[in-house]
Parts: structure tokens; sequence; C-alpha cells
């Protein structure tokens, strides 16, 4: 499954499942009602590599939004429409839309915690590692995820590693 807790609760969650085609047949009314969208990927263990593919890319974003507000903040914007905007421009997202008021808010009460996300990059590093597919993105920044555990921040959402570097800038809040 692809989604918060706030779409789970709604029925809007995304499903993939893989493994026997039968079973997924059988069980696609269940899904109906759990999710928007389900999607049937294939035998074996397809549906696990997709959930950490997602949440590869979920993680690296959220790097990437918070080196750039970090960026920005240093260089004197105005935090709150820094987001308005990054939110309205081509690097929008339903995921950066959907973070973009806890980001304005600096409400890092966790959807998925940093915790969650080094565990996930873990799993999809040794993985990695297993298939020999190159992963140097995903290793950096499973580097901030061990340092906000060591520093405190581990039950922070994830997103919350903007305030991990807005420290390590001296831009303290």
């Amino acid at each position: 499954m692809s989604g918060s807790t706030a779409l789970a609760e709604a029925g809007t969650l995304t499903i993939f499942a893989s493994g026997p085609r039968d079973a997924y047949d059988e069980c696609e009314d269940i899904f109906g009602s759990m999710g928007q969208k389900s999607f049937y990927v294939g035998d074996g263990e397809k549906a696990r590599y997709l959930k950490l593919v997602i949440n590869m890319m979920v993680g690296l974003t959220s790097a990437m939004v918070a080196e750039a507000l970090t960026f920005g903040e240093a260089g004197g914007m105005d935090w709150e429409q820094m987001i308005e905007i990054m939110n309205n421009s081509v690097v929008a997202s339903p995921l950066v839309n959907y973070k973009a008021q806890i980001l304005k808010d600096r409400n890092f009460a966790p959807a998925f915690t940093a915790t969650q996300m080094a565990k996930d990059f873990d799993t999809a590093l040794g993985t990695g590692k297993l298939t020999n597919v190159p992963m140097p993105l995903t290793a950096i920044v499973r580097q901030f995820w061990g340092t906000m555990i060591a520093t405190g921040k581990a039950d922070l959402d994830f997103f919350g590693l903007v305030t991990l570097l807005e420290e390590m800038a001296g831009l303290k809040k």
C-alpha cells in the first residue's frame, strides 16, 4: 500500500499486490474498500520491491526539499512563501502538496518517522547490495536518517529532516 494514515482513513490508498493472480482477484473488492486504485504487479516479491521503490523516492524527495528549503532560508527567503511557490511550481507533486502545510507549520508530528524511513532504506540498500544495484543517493540520505536518530529526532516525521539540516547550517529553530 502507498499512502498516509489520513488516506487510509479516507479509503483512498493506492494498493499494489503480488503473488498468485487468483488470490489478488479474490481480494479486489476488499482492496476497493481501502483504496482508490489497486494494481496487480506480478508474482513473487514484486510488491515488496515496489513498496521500497516508492519509499526510496519519498525519502529522497524529503531530503531534496529539506536541503532546498534550508538553502532558501539561509538566503533570507520567507519560509511560508517559499513553500507556497515551490508547491505551485514545476517541482510540485502530490507528496510536496501533502507535506506543504506541515512544513509551513513546522509541525513534524509523525505520519512516518525517521526511524521507519531508516528501516526501509536499510532494507532497500541490503537488497540493492544482493542484486548489485548501485544506490549512492539512497546510501547518502540513509546517513541523514541515522543522524536524526542519533540527535533525538528519531520520532519526528521524516520531513523533519529540514530541522537537522537547519541545525547543520547554523539556522537553529
